[in-house]
């Protein structure tokens, strides 16, 4: 049994994270609490998944699906950030990083091995 989360599920947990009450965009700034909520959240949700992450000198997060055998074949990359714009919209940020989850979550459901 899966323990990932849906596109859905993950998006209503991400929506409210750095968002201004006054002019309803987003703030979500490197290094501030809510670009480290969202950090933490990836973890999370990384975690779920069984993916290893690792996180560079200055703060990027990577995630690797790691295959069962080791091969020298190709693989697949999708990147995003989590992130903002100052005053950013809904989309700007984390919309890739849960893209890019779901998508993992779908290829494992239809069989598919890195």
């Amino acid at each position: 049994m899966s323990t990932a989360r849906g596109f859905e599920e993950m998006w209503r947990d991400l929506a409210p994270v750095g968002r201004s009450a006054a002019s309803g965009g987003y703030f979500r700034q490197p290094w501030t609490s809510a670009e480290g909520e969202l950090r933490a959240w990836f973890g999370e949700e990384c975690a779920r998944r069984g993916l290893t992450v690792e996180t560079d000198g200055i703060g990027n997060q990577v995630a690797w699906w790691e295959p069962s055998t080791p091969t020298s074949e190709q693989g697949v990359l999708t990147g995003s950030h989590l992130d903002s714009v100052l005053d950013g919209g809904a989309y700007d940020g984390p919309l890739g990083v849960a893209s890019a989850l779901a998508a993992v979550d779908t290829l494992r459901e239809r069989g598919f091995e890195p």
